[in-house]
């Protein structure tokens, strides 16, 4: 039977440094196509391109915490991060690791709720998965 995680294993890290107070990430990968089809063709036919990836993360936003973890007050708009998004858990677990440029930042507070943090990243690079948890 395959393995399944919970999502509240789940842990980002930025520059090995794991985001605090994180509530829920994505990662997804896409590959652009280049339309092959010539006239007399009767069925579409593609050619694999450029990969690219992307993601995001959702967080209680924080200004700064005394503990040894990245805050969203501290994530900065246009730096390129080290990242690494674990499914399970940050030891023993798949993993998908790349370089990432911090998009934004967009920061909401509403009146009956805590405030968070919504970051987007764009990938630079290839995304590796890291399938430990496989072997």
């Amino acid at each position: 039977m395959a393995s399944s995680y919970h999502g509240k294993g789940g842990a980002l890290t930025l520059g090995g440094t794991a985001v605090a107070q994180i509530t829920d990430w994505s990662v997804s990968q896409s590959v652009d196509v280049a339309d092959t089809t010539t006239m007399g063709d009767a069925d579409r036919s593609f050619l694999a391109g450029i990969k690219s990836f992307e993601g995001s993360a959702d967080v209680v936003w924080a200004a700064e915490d005394n503990e040894s973890q990245l805050v969203a007050g501290e994530i900065v708009v246009g730096t390129t991060y080290a990242a690494i998004f674990y499914p399970g858990g940050v030891t023993g677990n798949v993993s998908y690791s790349g370089s990432v440029i911090c998009t934004g930042v967009e920061v909401t507070a509403t009146v009956d709720d805590v405030v968070t943090a919504s970051i987007s990243f764009q990938g630079t690079g290839a995304l590796t998965v890291d399938d430990t948890a496989g072997s």
